[in-house]
């Protein structure tokens, strides 16, 4: 059992980050890990930064708390939500798709460690 804290990577996102991982401490819910959603936005010309990089990776070193994914934001992941079509049954090679199935190795070795 645990917690996944899914934020972005502003600092201003930083600060809610922090309140979370205190409060599943106070309740005693381990923190798995962190993705960071919208991490960048995925062009043909490469990655471009949507959001200022805050520091969120310091602190996440800083607290021995690992960094599960990032996720691109990209218009096949919002248009398939809208349909309710997830990106990994639509474009399961998708950097965005392997993101998610990176996420849930992860978690499922987690619960199942050998």
């Amino acid at each position: 059992d645990g917690a996944v804290v899914v934020t972005t990577p502003q600092n201003i996102a930083l600060s809610d980050v922090i309140k979370s991982i205190d409060m599943f401490k106070t309740v005693k819910i381990p923190v798995l890990g962190i993705v960071e959603n919208m991490s960048h936005l995925r062009t043909e010309n490469g990655p471009v930064e949507l959001f200022p990089k805050g520091d969120l990776r310091g602190f996440l070193d800083s607290q021995n708390i690992p960094l599960l994914t990032d996720v691109s934001f990209h218009q096949d992941v919002t248009r398939g939500g809208e349909m309710g079509l997830p990106i990994v049954e639509t474009k399961p090679q998708s950097p965005e798709s392997v993101s998610f199935f990176k996420l849930a190795d992860q978690l499922i070795n987690m619960a199942n460690p050998e």
